[in-house]
């Protein structure tokens, strides 16, 4: 193995031990906090902060809604529109691969596009496991 090779593997077995440092530690903070939440008072949707002790402490149970357009279309006449919770948006995508192929192919409409769009790379991700 090269001086290369001892490094990764070294660095990879560092990522898999914390990875499961990791796991563990959170496995136990969700354990505590489901604990936690039998203890006291959880709202059924929103906030509350409650003081206990030393301790100041705040739940927030958020539910996440998402609607089946399908769905809605068959219903949706028959709520009357003011009082409608649901509403039609329009969202701009950014295409990725449009992106990388005009900056490849079309350099000018890029820097056009440039103007309106803003890039900035991610978290880098690094995925290791065991073989």
């Amino acid at each position: 193995m090269t001086k290369q090779e001892e490094r990764i593997d070294a660095a990879c077995k560092k990522i898999l031990a914390a990875k499961r440092e990791e796991s563990l530690a959170n496995e136990e903070r969700l354990k505590a906090e489901a604990e936690l939440a039998k203890l006291l008072d959880c709202p059924e949707e929103g906030q509350t902060t409650q003081k206990c002790g030393e301790y100041k402490i705040t739940i927030i149970q958020n539910i996440d809604r998402k609607v089946d357009a399908m769905a809605w279309s068959q219903i949706e006449k028959q709520i009357p529109t003011e009082l409608r919770p649901v509403e039609r948006v329009e969202v701009l995508k950014v295409v990725d691969k449009g992106v990388r192929w005009l900056k490849e192919r079309e350099p000018g409409y890029y820097k056009l596009l440039s103007t309106a769009i803003t890039e900035k790379p991610s978290k880098l991700r690094i995925k290791v496991e065991a073989v």
